[in-house]
């Protein structure tokens, strides 16, 4: 069952250059260290950062969370194998997701001529 629907729509020049420097506040506020590990092997990091930032948008409107109780690093969104994104929860988010019957988050992402694009679907 879809328990909720949640889109964001970037301007990737929105999200600050310094987000491609180690210990950057915005970027550890926003990323996992995962996902900053994943950054370093692609070719063009500040991209993938703001498809991640679009992403983690729409994962946090699709719970349907609080913005006060939860931050966007408790959400991480790394890539498998074949190159799809997966969501991980955790801390606020995690417990809140549990609280509203959610056991899937989909996540889709997409980019181009300087926007990002992100579709998510929380399920129970």
């Amino acid at each position: 069952m879809i328990i909720g629907v949640g889109t964001d729509f970037l301007k990737m020049e929105r999200i600050p250059e310094s987000v491609l420097q180690p210990g950057d506040p915005f970027r550890e506020k926003t990323f996992t260290k995962k996902e900053q590990e994943q950054a370093k092997n692609r070719s063009l990091p500040g991209e993938y950062f703001c498809t991640r930032y679009a992403a983690k948008e729409a994962v946090f409107k699709a719970l349907g969370a609080d913005p006060e109780h939860a931050r966007l690093n408790e959400i991480e969104i790394l890539d498998d194998d074949t190159g799809a994104p997966h969501v991980t929860l955790s801390g606020a988010l995690l417990r809140h997701a549990a609280g509203k019957a959610i056991k899937t988050v989909h996540i889709s992402i997409s980019y181009d001529d300087g926007y990002a694009q992100a579709f998510a679907i929380s399920e129970g």
